[in-house]
């Protein structure tokens, strides 16, 4: 039988196979209907339609699910999906924020992060 503490840890583990799992899987398609030549570009199937479908409802499920980091307790944004192909960060209330600042943690856009990753 195994402690609490490792049946935590190997749920944790999994959760976050998961989550890299699905962000894997959005890549690849994005990945590919990008690398289609933009005259050639076609409305999608049905099926690619339920894929997609699938994969934004799995990710805005997990997002849901998690109110703070396991890792350092920052209160996490929530995410909502308007329309069908746009998804957003909802701004934090005053009370998360102040929790965040407590903990010295400051959120930024991923954009920033990436372009100073870049230059």
């Amino acid at each position: 039988p195994r402690s609490a503490a490792a049946r935590r840890g190997v749920a944790k583990e999994r959760r976050l196979r998961a989550g890299i799992q699905a962000r894997l899987r959005v890549e690849r398609f994005l990945d590919a209907v990008l690398a289609r030549p933009a005259p050639c570009r076609r409305a999608p199937t049905q099926h690619e339609r339920t894929a997609r479908a699938a994969v934004v409802k799995e990710f805005t499920r997990g997002c849901i699910k998690v109110a703070k980091c396991e890792n350092c307790d920052a209160v996490s944004p929530k995410i909502r999906q308007n329309n069908y192909s746009k998804i957003f960060q909802t701004a934090l209330p005053e009370r998360s924020r102040k929790s965040n600042r407590a903990h010295r943690i400051f959120l930024r856009p991923a954009a920033d992060a990436e372009k100073e990753a870049e230059g």
